[in-house]
């Protein structure tokens, strides 16, 4: 089975299919022993310290299993991919993996279609501080790259000026950091992917799957992508991070106010409260309590209220066996239809449709 798919293989992996000649402990030279062929198309994962092994490998596992389907009708090769750091030196990825790099930057950067900027992980503000990635990700753009990003690799695009003006995504977790960070960027917490034709965008960590299948759907055919996603036993691409997320409630700040009623609904989720109930709790009138509550979280106070009670729901639609009507009771809504809706909205999925995708 295997030697079968290896003579199929229409893709390669640069720098796979060469012997490493060991200089001293952190340089590698490559040998070439292998002609390379015409390619569909060709990119580069930029490698960075903190980033996620399993993601800056599986990029290239995709499209290598990708391309033995490729191969069954495809006359050229898929794909030629190269992992690269912006130094040419190996860098330590999350737990201290080290990756290497297979092809100096200088050599693939005037070659490539694509640069992909995986999952990283640790103090993205503090990793930030290092340039040399964003220096080599600016570089490619200006040679007309596409840049694919996934998760946190986002911030290192958007440090480029790349997503100014321009709707863009990135983990939800991370979403108020990068509003922050990049003010100018339409950032839409919710999208799993977002494709802005000289870049791509995907959520969070496993988005480089969906990532991947979008690219093979627009360079071969839904059809060929949808094989892959069979073949991968993953689903298809995912639209929406919205089933994912989980409200990160902020209580290190020093708003007397806005505490007083974070502890309120707090013990009161499963009462039917309104924003009127929040700002009688509150002894402050509504206009100052939504403007308190824009100025320290972001959002009005009604919107926190049902972030709070969707978290709440999910809780127990994941963990209980309590019907939709009971749950929505347990969360402060007396009509289970009206719950749903609000849910669907808000989810992107229904209440029963979170049960069976999380239910443990």
């Amino acid at each position: 089975m295997c030697g079968a798919c290896a003579k199929r293989d229409k893709i390669t992996i640069v720098g796979f299919d060469k012997f490493y000649a060991k200089n001293d402990k952190t340089n590698m030279k490559p040998i070439q022993t292998k002609q390379e062929h015409h390619a569909l198309f060709r990119a580069a994962i930029l490698a960075i310290n903190g980033a996620m092994p399993s993601a800056v490998y599986g990029i290239a596992d995709v499209f290598t299993s990708a391309g033995i389907l490729w191969g069954e009708v495809g006359v050229d090769d898929l794909a030629h991919i190269s992992i690269v750091t912006a130094s040419d030196k190996p860098v330590r990825g999350l737990g201290g993996v080290p990756l290497m790099p297979n092809r100096s930057f200088a050599e693939v950067r005037e070659h490539i279609d694509m640069l992909f900027i995986p999952p990283i992980f640790g103090s993205v503000e503090a990793m930030l501080q290092d340039h040399s990635g964003i220096q080599a990700i600016t570089a490619c753009i200006e040679a007309g790259v596409q840049v694919c990003t996934v998760c946190a690799g986002a911030f290192w695009a958007a440090e480029t000026g790349l997503f100014d003006g321009r709707r863009a995504t990135t983990h939800w977790n991370l979403i108020r950091l990068f509003r922050e960070r990049y003010p100018l960027v339409k950032v839409d917490p919710t999208a799993m992917l977002i494709d802005g034709g000289d870049y791509i965008c995907a959520g969070g960590v496993t988005a480089y799957l969906d990532l991947c299948l979008h690219i093979l759907a627009k360079r071969i055919s839904s059809d060929f992508s949808a094989r892959c996603a069979r073949m991968l036993l993953v689903d298809g691409e995912r639209r929406t991070q919205a089933p994912y997320m989980a409200y990160e409630e902020q209580t290190t700040h020093d708003d007397a106010v806005v505490a007083r009623v974070q502890d309120y609904v707090r013990t009161r989720l499963n009462q039917p409260i309104d924003v009127n109930a929040l700002a009688e709790a509150a002894e402050v009138g509504l206009r100052t309590l939504e403007r308190r509550f824009r100025t320290v979280l972001g959002m009005t106070p009604k919107r926190y209220l049902i972030e709070k009670r969707l978290d709440a729901a999910k809780l127990l639609l994941s963990a209980t066996q309590l019907d939709i009507g009971q749950v929505a009771l347990h969360v402060g809504y007396d009509d289970a239809a009206s719950f749903s809706r609000l849910f669907k909205k808000n989810v992107e999925v229904t209440p029963g449709e979170y049960r069976k995708r999380f239910a443990r």
